[in-house]
């Protein structure tokens, strides 16, 4: 009587233990797979505002570049009309000459143009292209608003009494000028990198949005350099210099807030401490130091290209002898 009933509850002591053994190896794999889709919904080297993982469900993505395009767009709105019409402003307003306005107008975007590589190698090693874009905006409102308006006349006639700027006036107007070409090189130079940052390149689907992205923003430029020399600068002629500046503040103002309210779905590159274009001086410096060393007899000990993941090149051959 007794071996019956011991038997079934030891048959049913060895079920309940398989059930929980089977329970616990499925709660693994159910566990593992979580962890495994989440792996694959993370973008390598991007974080978000927070500092953690982005994820391609939740950050970047072809929706929130379109507040990318829209800053980009309204800071070519705010600058482009300057390139045009900024000879006039020197000439009329802070009454130059004609030969040294187009002086001064030519050094602002050849400094505008110089600074762009500062401030890109600056937003690729230590601030971040986030940061650069809204620091270098912040400082473009403050260029635009630091404008300054006098009586418009013709220098060219005598005793017009025009007058040229000079002394703390003229130092105002070329602080403003050049914190101009810091804040307009450091957007150009940021914005689009970031933009790139929004998409993953490894994955196909993001590659094409990549490429529509790129379509989009330079649709955007096109259409806020059209408004900004024909809008702009009607303004700029026909009302004062006071109104067209105060457009082009309120374009890069609005650009940069628009910017600044998709931070929480950014994917944010990760600056480095490197940068490209120091790593390609550092291989020339290499070459030129190691120029005497001798070949190594055993080809392997040569580095190979194929060895490197991220720059694989398919039907890599092998060193001939003369290399």
């Amino acid at each position: 009587m007794h071996a019956p009933i011991s038997s079934f509850l030891h048959a049913y002591s060895s079920h309940v233990f398989i059930c929980k053994q089977e329970n616990r190896v499925a709660d693994g794999n159910v566990e593992r797979m979580q962890r495994e889709g989440e792996d694959q919904l993370v973008v390598e080297g991007k974080v978000d505002w927070k500092g953690r993982k982005a994820l391609k469900h939740k950050h970047g993505g072809m929706k929130v570049s379109l507040l990318i395009i829209a800053a980009y767009g309204m800071e070519n709105m705010a600058t482009l009309s300057l390139a045009v019409n900024l000879v006039s402003y020197f000439n009329q307003n802070m009454h130059y000459e004609l030969a040294d306005a187009a002086n001064s107008v030519t050094n602002y975007m050849g400094v505008s143009y110089m600074l762009s590589l500062v401030v890109a190698l600056l937003a690729d090693t230590w601030i971040g292209r986030y940061k650069a874009v809204v620091i270098s905006g912040f400082f473009e409102s403050l260029a635009h608003k630091a404008s300054i308006e006098s009586p418009v006349c013709n220098v060219y006639v005598k005793g017009g009494g025009c007058e040229k700027v000079s002394g703390k006036l003229e130092a105002f107007l070329f602080i403003g000028l050049y914190l101009l070409a810091f804040g307009s090189a450091g957007v150009k130079a940021s914005l689009p990198s970031h933009g790139a940052d929004q998409f993953d390149e490894r994955d196909p689907k993001e590659a094409m949005q990549m490429s529509n992205f790129f379509n989009c923003l330079f649709l955007g430029i096109c259409i806020g350099g059209a408004v900004s020399l024909t809008f702009n600068v009607y303004v700029e002629n026909n009302n004062g210099w006071v109104w067209g500046f105060g457009i082009s503040t309120a374009a890069i103002v609005f650009g940069t807030i628009i910017f600044a309210l998709g931070l929480p779905l950014y994917r944010i590159h990760v600056a480095r401490i490197t940068n490209g274009i120091m790593e390609i001086i550092q291989v020339y410096v290499a070459a030129i130091r190691n120029r005497n060393l001798p070949f190594p007899a055993n080809p392997s000990q040569l580095y190979e290209i194929d060895k490197d993941k991220e720059a694989a090149v398919l039907g890599q051959s092998s060193h001939p002898k003369e290399f």
